[in-house]
Formats: C-alpha cells, structure tokens, sequence
C-alpha cells in the first residue's frame, strides 16, 4: 500500500510538474489554479464586508439609537422607591455597563420655512453625544454636541438637508399633547446647536436630540421614557445575560425589559436572512468553479494518455491513477484556494478606502450602507470556506476520474 501511494505521489508530481508539461497541460493547472483562486477572493470579501457591515450598523444603532438594554416602570404609582432616575444611577457602575441615561422619546413634527419633517425625537442628558462610545460613532459634526440649554437641538444631517437647515438656525418644533382629554400640538422654538451624521443614512433619518429637560415635559402626555443602558460588549449573550441579572436585580419594582434584539427585531432579522442568502450565493460560486475544475480534470485526462498508459502497462492499478490525478489536481486547487484566501483577505483589509472612494460616485444606492466599517476577520468562517471549497473540489475531480478504468494501456502505447 504504502508503495502504491508513494508511486501515485510520484505520478502526481510529474502531471503538475510545469518544466516537463506541454503547454496544453500547463493551461490546465493554471486554469484550475485561477478557478479555485478568484472563485475564492470574492467569498472572503463577502464575509469581512458582511461582518463588518452588521457589526457597524449594531453598534450605530445601539449607540446612537435603542441602547443595548431598555428598562421601563410599569407600576410607578405603586413602586415610588425605586424611580427611572435611581435605576441610571444604579446601573451606570453596573459590571459591564458601559453607561446608563434617562431617555424621553417621542415624535414630532419640525418646522422651517422649506417644509417640515416628522420624526422621532429623543431627550438625552446634555453630554449624553459626548459619551465616549456614543461620540466615535458620529463621523461628522458641525457645531456642537452638548445641549447646553432649552432650546439646543442635534439633528442629523440629511433631516439638515432635506429642510435646507444651517447651524443656528431657529426651527419650530411641536409634539402631540393628550391632556385634559383634548388632543393638541405643543409648540417650541429651539435653535440647532450641531449637526451630525452617523455615516449611514437609514440612521440618520431618525437622529434628532433634544435636552432631556425639556422632552420631559414636551411628552410627559404622549411619549416614552425608559432607561438606556450600553454595554461594552456587543455579544447578545452578554446583553440577555445583562439583562437577566438586572431583572433579578429589581424583581418585584414593576419593571420591564428590552434587550436590542427584540427593539429592533426586524433589523436583526434582515441580518440574518441577508446572511443565509449571501452564503447560499457563496455555495454556488464555488459549486460552479468546482465544475470548472472537474472540465480542467477531463482535458487533463486526456492531456495525460500516454502518461495512464505507461503507468497501467508498469503494473498501477485504477485505484494508483485516480489518486495520482486526485493529490494532483487537489493539492492545485488547494494551492489555488489558499492564495485566493490571502488575496481577500489583503483587499478585505483595505475595504474603507476602497468604500470612501465608491462613495463619491454618487452612485444613491451606497447611501444606504457604511462607508467606514470595522474590519472583522472570522477565522472560523474563512476555515469553513476552504474546507467546503475542498469538499467541492474533490467530487468535482472524483466524478471524472471514473473513467480511467476505461483507459486501455495496450490501446495507447500501440497507438
């Protein structure tokens, strides 16, 4: 045995041999090596851009957004001794708390003389945007984000362009009020203290901040307020982990709590299925280049008649060939599949140059991603696609390679 696949090995060398190869065979093993190489490179790009992509827009949203955590009183007026105020108090020295604030959230409608905009605004303690965390988000600023008084407003901004607004111009701004049993709109006027963009549009559609001050009066009738807890860690099993040791915390204090993922749960959910359809269409690039490289198998075979005859007239078995064309053709594409690895991986490295540089196209569908992404490198995932490259590429040869035992030695040496 071990003579028979010392002498497979010794055939296996001499078919992706170049100095000894014709040119049509040379052809193939570099087909076959190119296959395997570009059909990777786009994987591993998928992969770091996809997980850079919901890590970057995770942490826009919880940051900028929702919190990871989100707890709620439910039966004030019974449980005064543990108030909103106590539990940010509380919790901002919680064990991996990364802050702890006081939300007032609800929608408005703003005002200039080039239209309105609807909605949703939030009241936030004043330094709450120059929260380390919470500020490395923001990628671009005019003015400033503290909301020094009363009538201080952040917006974002495309709601700054789409009502054609500049730093420190006077707006009106008014929310529903529900008291007395009437239905009436309070009004403001506040003056925009910053304007700020999160570098992803879908986000900044939303980003309106007010002092918390005021929010608590402008929907104390028609508005939400909860406390917002980030964590310095974005894993969900530390969220629900988090969540459920404050739940135990204050159990029996009429409280209730959101962990990020239920908050935006159509969001989490449009990651996933946008990740199961992207490896589905990974599976088939892959499948297809395995089809490339069985074709690349048969010219082989044919490429290498003579070669099969003598070694079946030295006494080789059909089992001595196929694996000599099987560690050939493997050991290629693996080589192959490996280079194309570390070529993503190098391109996937430098993705946000190349993002900023798309960016400035103006092509309107880069509005609704980021163009600055954490570079995530998932050695599991990447180990998976060699392994199923590698899978895909042994039937892909394996199938071809049947036809050997039809190979007369006699026929080709006579020929």
């Amino acid at each position: 045995m071990r003579n028979n696949l010392q002498s497979s090995i010794y055939w296996a060398k001499k078919i992706v041999s170049l100095t000894s190869s014709s040119k049509q065979r040379k052809k193939h093993m570099a087909g076959t090596f190119f296959i395997m190489a570009f059909s990777v490179v786009p994987l591993i790009l998928v992969i770091i851009l996809t997980n850079g992509m919901t890590e970057g827009i995770t942490r826009k949203y919880i940051n900028l957004q929702t919190g990871n955590i989100q707890i709620r009183k439910y039966k004030a007026n019974e449980y005064d001794d543990v108030s909103l105020p106590l539990i940010a108090e509380q919790l901002s020295g919680f064990e991996g708390a990364a802050s702890s604030s006081i939300i007032y959230e609800g929608y408005g409608v703003i005002y200039s003389k080039n239209g309105s905009y609807t909605t949703m605004i939030r009241g936030v303690p004043t330094e709450f945007l120059k929260i380390p965390g919470i500020e490395e988000e923001i990628i671009e600023i005019q003015g400033s984000l503290a909301l020094e008084n009363d009538k201080s407003i952040v917006i974002s901004t495309a709601i700054a362009e789409k009502l054609s607004l500049n730093l420190h111009d006077k707006i009106a701004m008014a929310v529903v009020d529900y008291s007395e049993s009437a239905t009436f709109f309070k009004p403001v006027i506040m003056e925009i203290s910053g304007i700020i963009s999160s570098g992803y549009n879908t986000l900044d559609t939303i980003l309106v901040f007010i002092n918390g001050s005021v929010a608590e009066s402008l929907f104390e009738t028609s508005g939400d307020t909860y406390v917002s807890v980030r964590l310095s860690s974005l894993k969900l099993s530390d969220t629900w982990e988090t969540a459920s040791a404050i739940n135990e915390m204050y159990a029996g204090d009429g409280i209730s709590i959101s962990t990020w993922d239920t908050i935006n749960a159509s969001l989490f959910r449009n990651f996933a299925e946008t990740k199961n359809i992207l490896y589905v269409v990974m599976g088939l690039i892959i499948a297809i280049a395995g089809v490339n490289v069985s074709s690349s198998c048969i010219m082989l075979i044919q490429e290498n008649y003579t070669s099969i005859g003598i070694m079946k007239a030295l006494g080789a078995f059909n089992s001595d060939v196929r694996r000599a064309f099987l560690i050939a053709l493997m050991t290629v594409s693996l080589v192959g599949t490996i280079s194309g690895v570390v070529i993503g991986l190098i391109i996937g490295s430098n993705l946000n140059p190349i993002l900023a540089a798309v960016s400035k196209t103006g092509i309107a569908a880069v509005d609704f991603y980021l163009i600055q992404i954490p570079i995530i490198i998932d050695y599991r995932q990447i180990l998976l696609v060699i392994l199923f490259t590698v899978i895909v590429t042994f039937f892909a040869v394996t199938i071809p390679l049947r036809k050997l035992k039809n190979i007369s030695p006699l026929r080709i040496i006579t020929s």
